[in-house]
């Protein structure tokens, strides 16, 4: 393997515009108490005019059931809450990244969102029953996890075959056999990414395991 992790980590893109407020918003609410601003936070969301769409489109599915529907970002944080509001902008955001085709896994288009989602609301469930803390930290870990494949698909790609032959007869995990063969691995990538893009520590190193 020619790429060494510090090449393939120059390589990571800006952060697309819609994650800044994501994160921003995930700063603001980093141990939020009582004393938040909501027109702040309303504000801020809403410097965003796609991203306060997706927003209000995933508030108003049939998961949460209102009986009337969420016109505004302030009446969204009101019904849902600081937290939930935080989980559903970083589904929003991630949904354009995710939902795409990443070749070196063999996974179509659309696959690695669903995957995504499904292990975000896996670990939310996991958080709940263990008493973890914050099972919405847990959610938007578990949609996250798995980022660091977008970016060294196509290094994969190259060793795809050699990776799967060393998880079959030496029976190791598919972190191990990607050290192995590209000398990294797609959670280190995804917490270098998240490093980079600034994300709260916490996803950092939930994302880097």
């Amino acid at each position: 393997m020619s790429e060494t992790l510090q090449d393939v980590i120059d390589k990571i893109d800006r952060l697309p515009e819609h994650f800044l407020v994501a994160i921003k918003v995930a700063r603001m609410l980093d141990g939020y108490n009582l004393d938040l601003d909501i027109q702040e936070l309303t504000r801020v969301i809403s410097l965003d005019q796609a991203l306060t769409s997706l927003l209000l489109k995933l508030c108003n599915s049939a998961h949460y059931g209102f009986s009337r529907k969420i016109v505004s970002i302030n009446d969204a944080i009101t019904k849902l809450g600081f937290k939930t509001i935080k989980s559903l902008i970083f589904v929003a955001v991630s949904q354009g990244i995710l939902n795409q085709e990443v070749q070196g896994y063999g996974l179509a288009k659309g696959e690695l969102w669903k995957n995504s989602i499904s292990c975000a609301v896996y670990s939310r469930y996991l958080a709940k029953i263990t008493k973890y803390k914050d099972p919405e930290i847990a959610f938007t870990a578990g949609l996250l996890r798995d980022v660091g494949k977008l970016v060294i698909h196509k290094y994969v790609g190259v060793g795809y075959n050699e990776i799967i032959e060393l998880i079959n007869s030496e029976n190791i995990s598919f972190v191990e056999a990607e050290n192995r063969v590209l000398g990294f691995n797609h959670c280190q990538i995804g917490a270098e990414m998240a490093m980079k893009w600034n994300f709260p520590p916490i996803l950092v190193d939930v994302i880097a395991h």
